[in-house]
């Protein structure tokens, strides 16, 4: 979604929502399959329809254009220029072993 407006990337990601459109995966490539809706982008065979992270980023965009209307800004010329997801922190496994210790 970056680089598109705001109106085209809700619009996109509620596409996605429906399965009109789908969403490229270029760098994790070993699961998803590949369907005819690929086609749509270069360079990309292998598409998905992921539901809770698309939700998450319209939940959010939606934030951004109520934030938006409260500031005053006009909301037909806001685009989306930085997206950035940051991976998440290592949990601590643990092992179970005899006499009651813990590795």
């Amino acid at each position: 979604i970056k680089g598109m407006s705001l109106r085209r990337a809700k619009t996109y990601l509620n596409n996605v929502l429906e399965h009109k459109e789908a969403i490229p995966f270029r760098r994790f490539v070993g699961g998803p399959g590949r369907h005819a809706q690929s086609h749509n982008y270069r360079g990309a065979t292998q598409t998905r329809w992921p539901k809770k992270p698309t939700e998450h980023v319209l939940g959010l965009l939606q934030n951004a254009e109520s934030n938006a209307e409260v500031k005053g800004l006009d909301i037909d010329s806001l685009h989306v220029t930085h997206v950035q997801v940051n991976q998440a922190a290592k949990q601590r496994r643990r092992t179970y072993r005899a006499h009651g210790r813990i590795n």
